[in-house]
């Protein structure tokens, strides 16, 4: 049956056989063809002179001010009700009634999905789906694969649209054998692969957004599990807001309302403003660690403290970006007397989630803030009923002024020399992809058997499946290899 629909613009959920339609044209528009205002001669095609001339059409003729529209564009994007009406002023959009005798739509799709994609209104095919809250145009692909929206948040300058736009590039080429496709409307197509021709072709550092609220960006993931041979699709949303509006709960609920719908969070920090490290590079005394802590205050505000919760249930991957600076000042290395990490090892999770990998990079982030004082961010985890931490470096170097000349004059700006070489970055996306039963953890755990042989039993799981489920399946691979080494090998073959 169809999977549950979230709109990337208002972000409320639905099902896929609740959506509204756009007509294409009036429904009125049956009116008999205009008598033709100028005569033709018998026989020939020569118009003779009449008095009237042709009219133009009028392609604002059966539009009104779409409500729904209207007030999206109003209460989430904060227009002004000039440009607001403006741009709501649109064909009527209808409200499906699968019961009328004037809609028509193929009953055995309904049947056997549970929703159509398009219907027969009056005599007009209409495929263009809309969401029932906010009447904005519901993603391709949506109702047939799982979706997913992950918010990123954090401060100013601590790189969340620089980690977006190489996270996307990674993601089509990772150890899931992935693909991705940009999935949304032509203006967020442009912004988005603006901001790859400009990072990953130009080598430009991404400018601070703007205080507003900034488009989602919509992909369908295609990648291959290891406990499977079929690929498989879901539907990612990725939805940014601006590091200042994330210091306060009020901002955030004005350009970040999707972070309450989110199915999981990517929280970025900047550890170059903790003091123990700004004091060690250029750049770490101009903005203070405490708008860092400002962000889990508005989290908490926003998120848990107007509810009888005390926890937030949305998974969070606490993700301490710039990891490169901290291994050129010699933290996580070898010689490390803090913690010990090897952060340039790129994807270790061969179709499947590594929990140990993830577990070890999670203690020794931990260790890592508690020896250089910073363990009141630690504490501040307790606000997250699931969360993992996590480092990375997106762009694999610190990024210098270069200049180079250009056709009329010598351009200036912040950038990398040479390539951009990001590691980690893919880690956080796949623990929270886990999270939400899309990709599989392995389990794998050694034993001996009564002639003191040792023997490895595994299993891939989900995290939906319970812990009883998953060591009985573990206990059943046990019993089994233990009978097939108690009989004589002649009915070894048999067992299965």
């Amino acid at each position: 049956m169809g999977k549950e629909i979230i709109c990337p613009y208002c972000c409320k959920r639905f099902q896929p056989n609740h959506v509204d339609f756009r007509l294409v044209r009036l429904v009125e528009d049956n009116v008999e063809t205009e008598k033709k205002e100028n005569t033709e001669l018998p026989g020939m095609g020569i118009p003779t002179q009449g008095k009237n001339k042709p009219k133009t059409k009028d392609y604002n003729q059966g539009k009104e001010q779409d409500e729904k529209l209207y007030r999206y564009y109003i209460d989430y994007l904060n227009m002004n009700e000039s440009d607001a009406r403006d741009e709501a002023f649109l064909l009527p959009a209808i409200t499906v009634d699968y019961q009328s005798p004037e809609l028509y739509f193929d009953e055995l799709a309904m049947a056997k999905y549970g929703y159509v994609t398009e219907v027969t209104y009056k005599g007009q095919k209409l495929t263009k789906r809309l969401c029932p809250h906010c009447h904005n145009p519901i993603i391709d692909g949506a109702g047939k694969y799982d979706m997913f929206l992950i918010s990123v948040i954090g401060d100013t300058n601590v790189g969340k649209t620089i980690y977006l736009t190489v996270l996307q590039e990674m993601l089509k080429k990772d150890m899931f054998k992935g693909t991705i496709q940009f999935m949304g409307t032509e203006q967020e197509k442009e912004l988005c692969f603006g901001n790859i021709d400009k990072l990953i072709h130009e080598k430009k550092v991404l400018d601070a957004n703007l205080r507003q609220k900034l488009p989602p960006m919509p992909f369908q993931y295609t990648y291959e599990t290891a406990d499977s041979k079929d690929p498989k699709s879901c539907i990612v949303i990725f939805c940014d807001i601006a590091g200042e509006d994330c210091r306060s709960a009020d901002t955030m609920e004005r350009n970040g309302y999707h972070i309450k719908a989110s199915s999981g969070l990517l929280f970025l920090i900047d550890p170059t403003r903790f003091s123990a490290i700004k004091f060690n590079t250029e750049d770490g005394m101009r903005i203070a660690n405490r708008y860092q802590l400002e962000v889990i205050t508005a989290i908490n505000r926003y998120l848990i403290a107007n509810t009888f919760e005390e926890q937030t249930k949305i998974p969070t991957a606490l993700v301490i970006t710039k990891g490169d600076i901290l291994r050129d000042l010699d933290y996580f290395t070898e010689d490390s007397k803090v913690s010990t990490l090897n952060i340039d090892q790129r994807d270790l999770h061969p179709g499947y989630l590594d929990m140990d990998e993830i577990d070890q990079v999670d203690h020794t982030v931990q260790h890592f803030l508690k020896e250089i004082g910073e363990e009141e961010l630690c504490n501040h985890r307790r606000l997250f009923r699931t969360s993992n931490f996590f480092l990375c470096s997106s762009l694999g170097k610190n990024p210098s002024l270069i200049e180079r000349i250009g056709v009329d004059s010598m351009e200036k700006f912040i950038g990398i020399n040479g390539a951009i070489k990001p590691y980690r970055v893919t880690e956080p996306f796949y623990w929270l992809m886990m999270e939400n039963n899309i990709i599989p953890c392995r389990i794998a755990h050694k034993f001996q058997d009564s002639k003191g042989q040792e023997h490895e039993i595994s299993a891939f799981y989900y995290a939906n499946e319970t812990k009883e489920s998953l060591y009985h399946r573990l206990e059943q691979q046990r019993k089994l290899i233990s009978r097939k080494n108690a009989l004589p090998s002649l009915f070894k073959r048999f067992i299965k």
